[in-house]
């Protein structure tokens, strides 16, 4: 070694020590490291590193290195000379013939890394013996013969697979090395498989000797690991010359190797290719199927055995899937087979839900294929009987009560994220459950049927059971399983007939439908889940309901006197939610029931009035149970023929709430803010004593807007519109097909809820929310059962610190806004009263669309789904100028500002941790679904053309699409850019729009490309500008005013530009010549970057960096070039 090497080698060792040592000053480690790089890039760097290497004993200098050897190879291999690369070729051998096992991991890995990265340059043509020469290193000792497969096994992987290096590669270079590798394969695998022969005798050796040899066992596990790399392309031949696939299959048995061959075996059976090809790589697998019932069998440790099943159960799903999807008369049913279904069977039925869930697209083919074997049925009812167990909620893996959650825990890592997988697993167990239905509705029927009469006999010889939380999940599974199974019959062909007993060829179907039915009749239990359990059961028996009507009365009388189930006063609170959750399900089970059954319930609509009416005079229902119970009234009184008949039973029902509506109480407590604090007990402390008389009062408000609620979202106009002459229905000179008995009283309702609505929205006012006590200050917050989700975290209501006090009043305050929009929404849709009102626009304008600078987003939100919507789609032709003018530029302007200000926050906010980061968090979130809910609305208002003649109603909207565009949320983007290209092709030339889209909008989107700089929306933008600028530049100035604000446009390239858009009519040329034209701002290329959004909160806090400033509201800004400064 020369005197410069050496010095250089001594400065590289001391930059180094000095980059890394813990007393370095910043200032030397910024020299260091300016240094090394200075080094690495130096014509003559490889010398450097050929010295070291053949000299140090430094692990982090011999990386560096490597790591300069690297470099050359990557960037320079090329520019090197023939002798330069020779050296280096010879040295990365030699270095890797006298490496030790002791050597570091990395050091390793790095010299593996190099030589593929030469081999991708040279080989075959400039390194014909490096075949030869590796199988030669590879005699050396274990470590070398290691270093020798992890090249081989990275090498197929890079050029085929891909990497950042093999991307600069020519096709032609590729072409080469694949040639090379075909031509080595034979060879290649005579290595492979005399090296696992010896590797494998002396691991049975050592295990008869009871010798531990770890070096050898990882050993065998890296060439299992290699040969992965070639296992899917290779030819096959090669594969069965040397038995690889008996090879894999017996390596199951052997503890240590057993995930290699695992891995081998899905590679194998997942080869491309025709599908008699295919079907000849599962003979050995059947054959052997011995070995994976004993392979099975084996036990290790519960993790790695656990890890194995999940992996063979993928190797086993693969196997049938292909046999599956190949066969046909032709091939034979393979040997082993029922061994095989067994096998898929265990692993269907295994404890844990993601395993059983590797099985599903096996099951799933196997049911869709005419498989010719006798004992098809018989698997179908064992599919379904595992499928019944799975339908039982258990396995949580917060709990560990249960088999099930001993998996769950290694699964999942908290109980949310179990539900979500098990939600959709479930979904998949439908499918089956339909698919076999389908086919086998006798059997599918049958089966479940049998199930339930199981349980009923068991319920009925211990009528006192007090059953465990799993035994009523049990319960629940089996109603939801027949409901899944009659809900499949009920479309199939044999539906209309299944219940039929004079139609019905299997009298077993019917005789033990009636046993069932018996059964469920006869029970009567006071413990709330076993009768929710009859509830539900006889809830989903409708199709034979229709067929045996004479049956229904005896489900009104089991049914109905269920609704005041007893046990409320019970002194435990799970007891009392079991009651009220019977009581509920009973109620909602007669909805279903009269809404399926139609017609066939009217003969008993008087009985089940009269009862309603008997508990309502009993006071056996509490408020929320008559709401429901309304429902079911209003369901019977839609079918009465005439409208005289539906308004008398209306006024009836509604005739006391009506009352209560208009009471003095009522009207003084909605009247203001002030007397609404006051009359409901807000102005004083939660301390668990609040007044009766405060109490009755919320209790009754609540009654009476989820009543009238109730009414004006189910009641329909009578059958016989016709009658009386009210049809058609003439009001405010618009012509409607019918009149709404319901609204025969919005009149009386509309005052108060005008008053109701404003009042609340006052609330939000800040002078008035300090009049709430601090004590209830917390109903202005979310609850936790939404905020938890958003933030990602469980909600437990066991964990709900807050009294019932705030849940109740804020539920309420939720409750009331809720229904009193949803009231004039619908109200709309009646539209024969509320547009006969000529004021109306005034009535909105100072109800629902006032103080709405005190109104949340998530109660924008409300407003645009409840009334909104509504209004714009029902509001007739002739009244539109009269209601939206006065009204939408108000809206939109708000939404604007709402839209616009909070994404400049986003764009602003600081990336600390704050204090209030779990509010940003909610508060991004919501705005995230204002924003797509008001674009969704918004496609629903360009529907009703006068929205697009008055700029006073476009202005604000268009605006707000600007601030979408502007948005750090790639779904918002598209869809606002969508709706700008929607709006350019709706817009009629009209001058008064011309500086709205071709300057303002245009403008916006050339800003969004100089500032976010993001590849994914480019084309949409380019998309947008082109058709912005097509439609207006040679009738309006105002697009190219905005293109000559850019630093790189002059007016001599416009014209060019404008001329070449002349010449290129087509939409992708001309698409073409704006992204050229825009290039410089534009900017990179990113198009392998992740779409971050907030909806990827709370797990990334991603906030984009954009400038504060908006294109709409530029005041400071003078044109476009200030961009660049």
């Amino acid at each position: 070694m020369n005197n410069e090497l050496s010095l250089v080698v001594n400065q590289i060792e001391q930059a180094l020590s000095l980059l890394h040592g813990t007393t370095s000053t910043n200032q030397q480690r910024e020299e260091s490291q300016k240094f090394l790089e200075e080094v690495k890039n130096r014509p003559n760097a490889h010398s450097y590193a050929i010295v070291i290497i053949s000299s140090s004993n430094n692990n982090i200098v011999k990386h560096y290195a490597l790591h300069i050897i690297e470099t050359l190879v990557k960037t320079r291999w090329y520019e090197a000379t023939d002798q330069e690369r020779e050296i280096i070729k010879k040295e990365i051998l030699e270095m890797m013939s006298r490496i030790s096992a002791q050597e570091q991991k990395f050091i390793k890995e790095k010299l593996v890394t190099i030589i593929v990265e030469v081999i991708k340059r040279d080989w075959p043509q400039r390194w014909m013996n490096l075949l030869s020469s590796l199988i030669e290193i590879s005699a050396i000792s274990d470590t070398q013969t290691e270093l020798v497969l992890l090249t081989f096994g990275q090498l197929p992987h890079d050029i085929i697979e891909g990497s950042a290096t093999t991307n600069v590669l020519s096709d032609q270079r590729r072409k080469d090395l694949m040639a090379g590798i075909n031509q080595a394969v034979s060879s290649l695998f005579e290595f492979f498989f005399k090296l696992l022969e010896s590797r494998y005798t002396l691991y049975k050796q050592n295990e008869q000797q009871k010798i531990k040899n770890p070096q050898n066992v990882h050993l065998i596990n890296v060439l299992l690991n290699t040969l992965g790399s070639y296992i899917e392309w290779i030819p096959s031949k090669v594969i069965f010359d040397h038995k690889l696939d008996h090879i894999f299959c017996q390596l199951l048995l052997d503890t240590p190797f057993r995930m290699g061959s695992c891995e081998n075996l899905i590679l194998f059976l997942n080869r491309k290719g025709r599908p008699d090809e295919r079907i000849e790589l599962l003979n050995t697998p059947f054959n052997l199927m011995e070995i994976f019932f004993n392979a099975i069998k084996n036990s290790s440790n519960f993790d790695d055995d656990y890890s194995f099943h999940k992996r063979i159960t993928q190797a086993l799903t693969l196997l049938g899937t292909v046999h599956l999807n190949a066969y046909d008369s032709k091939h034979k049913i393979p040997t082993n087979y029922s061994g095989y279904l067994q096998l898929m069977m265990q692993m269907f039925g295994h404890p844990s839900i993601l395993l059983s869930s590797l099985a599903f697209p096996f099951w799933l083919a196997l049911l869709k294929v005419d498989l010719e074997v006798s004992y098809k049925e018989e698997l179908v009812k064992q599919i379904l009987e595992i499928i019944l167990s799975k339908f039982v909620r258990i396995g949580d893996p917060e709990k560990s009560d249960n088999e099930k959650s001993k998996f769950s825990q290694i699964d999942f890592a908290t109980s949310k994220e179990w539900s979500s997988f098990y939600g959709g697993v479930r979904n998949r167990y439908h499918e089956i459950v339909k698919i076999i239905t389908t086919q086998y509705h006798d059997t599918a029927y049958l089966f479940i049927i049998n199930k339930i009469i199981e349980i009923l006999e068991s319920l009925k010889s211990n009528i006192n059971l007090a059953l465990s939380h799993e035994q009523a999940l049990i319960l629940e599974s089996h109603s939801h399983f027949l409901e899944n199974v009659l809900s499949t019959i009920k479309d199939l062909p044999c539906g209309p007939t299944f219940f039929n007993k004079s139609l019905q060829t299997n009298q077993v179907v019917t005789q033990q439908t009636e046993k069932a039915l018996q059964l469920l009749f006869e029970i009567n239990s006071l413990e709330p889940n076993v009768t929710a359990f009859q509830i539900d059961t006889l809830q989903v028996f409708t199709l034979y309901y229709q067929t045996n009507p004479d049956t229904i009365k005896f489900i009104l009388n089991k049914i109905i006197v269920l609704i005041p189930f007893p046990g409320l006063d019970s002194p435990s609170k799970s007891i009392q939610n079991s009651v009220l959750h019977t009581r509920r399900k009973a109620i909602s089970s007669l909805i279903s029931i009269s809404i399926a059954l139609g017609d066939l319930m009217n003969p008993y609509s008087q009985t089940i009035y009269q009862s309603i009416m008997e508990l309502f005079q009993k006071d056996a229902v509490n408020n929320t149970e008559k709401v429901m119970l309304f429902h079911l009234l209003i369901v019977f009184s839609n079918s009465l023929p005439t409208y005289q008949q539906v308004l008398a039973f209306n006024k009836e029902i509604l005739g006391p709430i009506i009352e209560l509506w208009l009471s003095p109480d009522m009207v003084a407590t909605i009247q203001t803010p002030d007397s609404f604090i006051q009359n409901l007990g807000l102005n004083l402390p939660d301390d668990g004593n609040t007044d009766q008389i405060f109490i009755n009062r919320r209790k009754t408000l609540y009654f009476v807007i989820a009543a009238i609620q109730m009414f004006w979202k189910k009641c329909t106009i009578p059958t016989n519109s016709s009658d009386e002459n009210f049809a058609p229905f003439i009001s405010n000179g618009i012509s409607y097909y019918g009149k709404w008995p319901v609204s025969s009283f919005i009149k009386e309702v509309l005052p108060g809820l005008v008053t109701l609505i404003r009042t609340i929205h006052r609330l939000w006012d800040p002078v008035y929310k300090a009049k709430i006590h601090p004590s209830l200050s917390a109903i202005y917050s979310l609850d936790d059962a939404i905020t938890n989700p958003l933030l990602g975290l469980d909600y437990s209501k066991d964990l709900k610190s807050e009294s019932q006090n705030v849940t109740y009043v804020r539920n309420l305050l939720d409750t009331i806004r809720d229904g009193s929009y949803e009231i004039i929404g619908f109200g709309f849709t009646h539209s024969d009263e509320l547009y006969g009102i000529k004021e109306i626009a005034n009535i909105l304008y100072d109800s629902v669309f006032s103080y709405l600078e005190f109104v949340e987003n998530r109660h924008l939100k409300l407003i645009i789904k409840h009334v909104l919507a509504y209004l714009i789609k029902t509001c007739p032709s002739k009244l539109q100028s009269q209601i939206f003018d006065p009204i939408l530029p108000l809206v939109f302007s708000i939404f604007f500002n709402r839209i616009k200000e909070g994404w400049e926050i986003i764009a602003t906010r600081s990336q600390k941790i704050e204090k209030d980061e779990k509010t940003e968090i909610i508060d991004d979130k919501i705005l995230r679904d204002f924003c797509l809910d008001f674009l969704s609305f918004a496609q629903i208002a360009f529907a009703q053309p006068y929205i697009l003649t008055n700029p006073d109603i476009t202005t604000p909207l268009a605006y707000s699409f600007t601030s979408c565009i502007s948005a750090a949320d790639f779904s918002i983007i598209k869809k606002a850019i969508a709706l700008c290209c929607q709006l350019v092709e709706l817009e009629k030339s009209d001058p008064r729009f011309f500086k709205l889209i071709a300057s303002e909008i245009f403008g916006s989107c050339i800003k969004v490309l100089i500032l976010n700089k993001t590849q994914e929306i480019t084309p949409d933008i380019i998309a947008l500008l082109r058709l912005i600028y097509i439609k207006y530049y040679q009738i309006s100035n105002f697009p190219q005013e905005v293109l000559l604000q850019l630093p790189n446009i002059t007016p001599q390239i416009l014209q060019s530009f404008n001329q070449e858009l002349v010449e290129n009519k087509t939409e992708k040329a001309q698409k073409a010549l704006f992204r050229k034209l825009l290039n410089d701002i534009i900017g990179i290329n990113s198009t392998k970057l992740k779409k971050e959004t907030i909806h990827d909160l709370p797990e990334k806090l991603y906030i984009q960096k954009v400038s504060s400033s908006s294109w709409i509201e530029n005041n400071n800004q003078k044109d476009l070039s200030d961009l660049f400064n």
